[in-house]
């Protein structure tokens, strides 16, 4: 069993936090519609001279396959002299576009077989990256989201999405000053059976994710039992994960914090009429419990956000939620 005696949780010295400026909002603002502009580009801009392709490559010739010809993942620059001339029709297609080609290779060509025989080649064009970048209009900025006027209108939703990201970055950095102020404060002990039992579901999502990475490294340590890279790690995530459930309910029993039944239907009303993505709310609450485990820790963390003056980062979101004042 956990056992805990609290420290102090109210009016906490807490490290001070840098906020964003106007000009850093801006700055990100153009920098992520640039992205936004290469990237369509890359998916509906015609190649040219100079531009970087990658293709998928099927070679025949009499009705079959040539495999030394072929190529799944060919990465060439258009124009690049060592590459085939015949490839520089690729210029004017864009991502998604296939063609074929004919080719008579000279007598003496590199793969014997192939001299003075023509070679069909099935081109499937992946990707086009282009040597400069596109100048945005603000038609091309309609075609990037349909439901802005132009340039103008793209930057500011972008620059309202980084601002609440940057906010709530900053939120969730001061919620854990204010877990690491508390825990450093009080005296805990931990449930040894269920710190195991949450490491064990740590270590097994991180297998699962260093499998699925590809990295030969993390498959090679994987495959070699070697699991001190993330255990270390895992079990530090795993005790601060118990410490923190043990001082929030720990804070709710003393405070009398707790969670009404009108409190989850207002709460999923919130949710529901917010959230245009149904599926999405389902899957993050399966059922009122979940929903009332959220609600709980939110409303625990808006009193700590309000006890240590931290109502200058914006609405925490249990007050956000309940549009509280």
């Amino acid at each position: 069993m956990h056992e805990i005696k609290l420290g102090s949780y109210k009016g906490l010295k807490l490290p001070p936090v840098s906020m964003f400026s106007e000009d850093d909002l801006n700055l990100g603002a153009r920098e992520a519609v640039k992205k936004l502009a290469n990237q369509w580009a890359k998916n509906n801009m015609p190649a040219v001279y100079g531009d970087e392709v990658v293709i998928g490559l099927r070679a025949e010739c009499d009705n079959m396959f040539v495999p030394e010809l072929s190529n799944s993942n060919l990465k060439f620059t258009l124009g690049d002299p060592s590459v085939l001339e015949a490839f520089s029709q690729i210029i004017n297609h864009k991502a998604g576009d296939d063609l074929v080609l004919s080719v008579t290779f000279p007598e003496g060509f590199t793969v014997e077989r192939m001299g003075g025989k023509t070679v069909t080649f099935q081109i499937a064009i992946h990707e086009v990256n282009h040597r400069l970048p596109v100048e945005l209009s603000d038609e091309i900025a309609r075609q990037i989201n349909p439901e802005v006027s132009g340039i103008d209108e793209l930057q500011a939703n972008l620059r309202k999405i980084i601002s609440e990201n940057w906010l709530q970055k900053i939120k969730e950095e001061r919620i854990r000053s204010m877990i690491d102020a508390i825990a450093s404060g009080s005296e805990y002990t931990l449930d040894q059976k269920e710190l195991q039992e949450v490491l064990d579901i740590l270590n097994a999502q991180s297998q699962k994710e260093l499998f699925s990475s590809g990295n030969p490294q993390n498959l090679e340590a994987l495959m070699s039992g070697d699991n001190r890279m993330f255990e270390a790690k895992n079990m530090a995530l795993a005790e601060k994960t118990l410490v923190e459930e043990l001082i929030l309910t720990e804070i709710a029993r003393l405070e009398n914090i707790d969670i009404s039944p009108e409190e989850i239907q207002e709460a999923k009303s919130f949710f529901l009429k917010t959230s245009p993505d149904k599926t999405q709310f389902s899957q993050l609450f399966p059922n009122d419990e979940f929903l009332g485990d959220y609600l709980f820790r939110e409303k625990i963390i808006h009193a700590l956000w309000k006890w240590n003056d931290c109502d200058i980062y914006g609405k925490s979101d249990y007050e956000r939620i309940f549009t509280l004042q």
